[in-house]
């Protein structure tokens, strides 16, 4: 991985899924698994993102997976080694992306994963999605991270986490 950011940083080149590994390799060891939720035009990517992973010693025992929208209802397949066209989401459609996320996580805690060692990032999305994935995590134990897109902004592309909290203004003592 740190031959990609040098590789970045000197030759000015940039490479696909950049900010997601940042973001995951700022949680190894203790990271035991990856859900990714692709747009349409992702999707085609996917596998890239996998095979890339896994040439990684960081990342070799990383179970990656990814969620599809499919005509009977959404699956978790792991992800593909090769180019898939089928499954991705709408960004830009708020109920399904809602759907998603609800459907994620109560299959999360079907499988006992505790919230608490729950982080969704939403770095590279739409407006949309940011909501959603910020929304999803209210008033819960589950954490959301974004990761800058530009080194100048908060110390680098380091993640930035978020405990989102949703109270009332109305509420007495704040």
């Amino acid at each position: 991985m740190r031959g990609l950011v040098r590789l970045k940083e000197t030759q000015r080149r940039f490479w696909p899924w950049e900010m997601i590994v940042r973001g995951m390799i700022h949680h190894v060891p203790r990271l035991r698994r990856a859900i990714v939720l692709c747009s349409v035009e992702s999707m085609t990517q996917v596998h890239l993102l996998g095979n890339l992973l896994r040439r990684y010693p960081e990342f070799r025992e990383l179970r990656l997976e990814v969620l599809l929208k499919r005509a009977h209802g959404i699956d978790l397949i792991e992800i593909p080694t090769t180019e898939s066209t089928h499954g991705g989401w709408h960004f830009e459609n708020f109920d399904d992306l809602s759907d998603a996320m609800l459907w994620l996580l109560r299959r999360l805690k079907d499988e006992g994963v505790e919230e608490d060692e729950i982080m969704i990032d939403f770095t590279g999305g739409f407006k949309v999605t940011s909501v959603v994935a910020a929304s999803v995590t209210f008033n819960r134990k589950l954490k959301a991270q974004c990761v800058p897109t530009t080194a100048d902004v908060h110390g680098g592309h380091e993640p930035i986490g978020y405990d989102c909290l949703l109270e009332s203004s109305e509420t007495p003592g704040l």
